[in-house]
């Protein structure tokens, strides 16, 4: 949760958009519309496709969960590569999601990449995904 004197904020999404308010991440125009559509893009289908093989690859094990649900893993994969395949077609010939420099899509979109290869998803067949992430974690602020 933020708190800003009386002002309270909850949601991680929320909460970068208001710390970036005064920030090339988050231009004062129409651009963050386009920002929002990535990132409720991310929220609605990139992270929960990745978040359901990190689960139980990676959180289940460790709280004691038992045994990975296969099906979900499963699941998880295809949901991921037909996503992948989206943004990687979107980042064909781009160095960012939106505009000529990073914004908070892109570390909205990235930051659910942290544990993905770790958890088994495989990144290679997306060369544009790849290209993208590797630049954003060359960044100091990544």
């Amino acid at each position: 949760m933020l708190v800003d004197g009386d002002f309270k904020l909850w949601e991680s999404t929320a909460i970068m958009q208001y710390l970036s308010s005064a920030s090339p991440l988050w231009p004062p125009s129409k651009v963050r519309y386009d920002i929002i559509r990535w990132q409720c893009w991310g929220i609605a289908h990139w992270g929960p496709a990745i978040g359901k093989v990190v689960f139980e690859r990676l959180v289940r094990p460790m709280v004691g969960g038992g045994d990975a649900d296969e099906n979900m893993i499963a699941t998880g994969t295809a949901e991921f590569e037909r996503f992948a395949a989206v943004l990687d077609a979107h980042l064909n010939n781009r160095d960012w999601l939106v505009r000529d420099n990073i914004t908070l899509a892109d570390l909205s979109i990235a930051s659910n990449l942290t544990f993905a290869t770790t958890a088994g998803l495989d990144q290679a067949p997306f060369a544009n995904i790849t290209c993208w992430y590797g630049t954003v974690q060359e960044r100091e602020s990544w």
